[in-house]
């Protein structure tokens, strides 16, 4: 019994920092290609820099609201999926 309730938290815990640390991995792709754009200024590079930095601190703030919501049914339907695989 105790096994089974350990191996479902640990399939929820995959699935909820997948969730997370898609989201920051796919703005820092984007944050990273624009970065490579050989005309782009100092204050380009400055703004993109502090978009991906305020992208971060929204991700932290907002955690909780996301997860009440938005990551909840997500992150049921993804540990679902790692326990069928």
């Amino acid at each position: 019994m105790a096994n089974c309730l350990i191996r479902k938290l640990i399939k929820l815990e995959y699935a909820l920092l997948t969730e997370i640390w898609e989201g920051i991995f796919e703005r820092s792709n984007k944050t990273n290609e624009k970065l490579q754009i050989p005309a782009l200024g100092v204050c380009e590079v400055y703004l993109v820099l502090l978009s991906l930095n305020v992208f971060i601190d929204e991700q932290r703030e907002n955690s909780d609201k996301k997860m009440s919501g938005v990551w909840k049914k997500k992150v049921i339907e993804m540990s679902d999926e790692i326990s069928r695989n």
